[in-house]
């Protein structure tokens, strides 16, 4: 690697002999793919061969086959197998958790959740990955069926999941203290979730955008999302300017800024064949697509149409499903509470069912795969579609009657 190159660091000896990383996390692992995780980490040392050691504060990413890690834990990467810009494929000898107490507090909490989860027989994985963003519990099978339906995000904690945390606390707090109180214990809430769930960068966006849209409401200010989303794109990056590099940063702002400029136009051509119950969930979910799908085709080569229609069908049952793996946090742990727990199980179970048998069924659906050429009409046609939505038309006019 040369200095200067983004994501990579300078080191006065030959690649070859690169011998040890050290580092903490970042954030939490993530997969990629079955057996294999991606660590990003701050580098610390660097060890050559030959006993020289370099210091340094930088950021990568690494592929290994142990895992996952937590945020805070220290890494230490030997044995590297290969390096490619700033990813780097090894072997992992040892990992140390931190004794920070803020990463020992999150852990707790974290262990409070896995507890909470078994006790009510919630434990399948899907609720612990949807609720806390640990995956290392869903069955590979389960994985695969969301990627294979297009709903691969509804895993990827985003301001999806936290609007449904949001709305299940605000339904909670507003009744006992007020519309006030409740925006802004949510708020806390959702700040707290935040850290506890490892930092990543769609949901990062989510509590900065939930914050100033909270902000606003409070002090009476009408301001438009379109500047909301620009302020706080601005304060993420700010934050974290590394995120700019990341995917789910990529796909996040390019889904919500579809949703923005979009979904309203769709919605009211959508009206007039869909009633409203129906033409807004598919109008939000088209217009997110029209913008992620040249992304998804670019880095994947393949785009699964079938998502649009599955996270419409999928995304009110999964819901639900949150607010009863929520509601079994609450269930005291005592013989007492048993049946309660009986119910919850029973019930989790049904609805997990439920959720994968949908996805199993959109999975069916192949999905669309791209070369240059056809990415280039994929692009030419998506911007085709923002131009006849956005630019004035006399052949629109005729949509105005049903607004």
């Amino acid at each position: 690697m040369k200095p200067g190159d983004k994501g990579s660091f300078y080191i006065p000896f030959p690649e070859k002999e690169l011998f040890e990383i050290q580092g903490h996390l970042l954030i939490d692992s993530s997969s990629a793919g079955i057996g294999k995780y991606i660590h990003k980490m701050r580098i610390n040392n660097v060890l050559s061969r030959k006993g020289i050691t370099v210091f340094t504060d930088n950021e990568i990413r690494i592929i290994s086959l142990k895992g996952p890690f937590e945020w805070g834990d220290s890494v230490s990467l030997k044995n590297i197998e290969k390096i490619q810009g700033n990813l780097y494929s090894g072997k992992i000898k040892n990992a140390q958790k931190s004794e920070f107490l803020f990463f020992k507090t999150r852990r707790t909490v974290k262990a409070f959740f896995d507890r909470k989860f078994k006790e009510t027989g919630s434990d399948d994985g899907l609720t612990r990955a949807l609720i806390t963003g640990d995956r290392k519990d869903l069955a590979a099978p389960d994985a695969l069926v969301f990627r294979r339906s297009g709903c691969s995000h509804l895993l990827a904690l985003s301001g999806m999941h936290l609007g449904i945390i949001s709305l299940f606390f605000y339904f909670l707090i507003k009744p006992l203290s007020g519309v006030k109180s409740a925006l802004l214990s949510v708020n806390i809430i959702n700040i707290l979730y935040l850290f506890i769930s490892g930092f990543s960068p769609s949901l990062l966006r989510a509590c900065i955008l939930s914050v100033t849209l909270s902000i606003a409401k409070l002090t009476g200010r009408k301001a438009p999302l379109s500047r909301l989303l620009f302020l706080t794109f601005l304060l993420n990056i700010l934050i974290t300017p590394d995120y700019i590099n990341d995917l789910s940063f990529q796909y996040s702002y390019l889904a919500l800024t579809g949703i923005i400029l979009f979904a309203k136009p769709l919605y009211r051509i959508l009206l007039i064949y869909l009633p409203p119950l129906f033409a807004v969930p598919l109008s939000c979910s088209l217009s997110a697509q029209l913008f992620t799908a040249p992304l998804s085709a670019l880095v994947f080569g393949e785009v699964f149409p079938s998502g649009i229609i599955a996270s419409v069908v999928i995304t009110p049952v999964l819901t639900i499903f949150m607010w009863i793996g929520l509601l079994s946090l609450f269930i005291p742990s005592a013989p007492l509470f048993y049946p309660a727990s009986v119910v919850f199980h029973s019930v989790n179970n049904l609805f997990s069912g439920l959720i994968i048998n949908m996805a199993s069924f959109f999975a069916i659906l192949p999905p669309v795969r791209f070369n240059p050429v056809s990415l280039t009409v994929l692009i030419i046609f998506n911007l085709s579609v923002m131009i006849i939505l956005t630019v004035p038309n006399p052949g629109l006019k005729l949509f105005k009657r049903y607004r």
